[in-house]
């Protein structure tokens, strides 16, 4: 709890007496915010206010690392998706290109298709901003 000058109030237009700030934590107990109730009048911060202020502190530090961690699972995912589609280009393209050697033989004329199609789908690939990419999209 602090008063006026604690909160930088000391001018006569401020309506604010006083403040309880309350700090925000994450899961390992390292502070990474402040909550802080402002009061506008004087000598109101009772025992219940901080009780409030320590309980809206917790939920809000545990919203706030929550949060992280989705952040931090969701950045994985897509590390992991991106590393499954190196992967997996190369083997697309080789399997890709023996089946238009193979048609290339049986039926000449849809080569040219297959290759502007194949083009296509990795000028697609290449340009397109979005990580995934529907069958039906394209």
């Amino acid at each position: 709890m602090v008063g006026k000058k604690g909160i930088n109030c000391e001018k006569d237009n401020c309506p604010l007496y006083s403040a309880l700030i309350v700090p925000l934590k994450d899961l390992n107990g390292d502070l990474i915010g402040t909550l802080k109730l402002y009061y506008s009048k004087n000598n109101t911060i009772k025992n219940s206010d901080v009780i409030f202020g320590k309980k809206l502190a917790q939920i809000l530090s545990l919203i706030i690392s929550i949060s992280k961690m989705n952040k931090n699972l969701k950045l994985a995912t897509e590390e992991k998706l991106r590393e499954l589609m190196a992967n997996l280009s190369p083997h697309f393209l080789f399997n890709t290109l023996n089946a238009i050697k193979y048609i290339s033989k049986k039926e000449p004329r849809k080569v040219n298709k297959f290759i502007d199609n194949l083009s296509d789908l990795l000028r697609y690939t290449l340009y397109e901003n979005s990580k995934l990419v529907t069958i039906k999209k394209k």
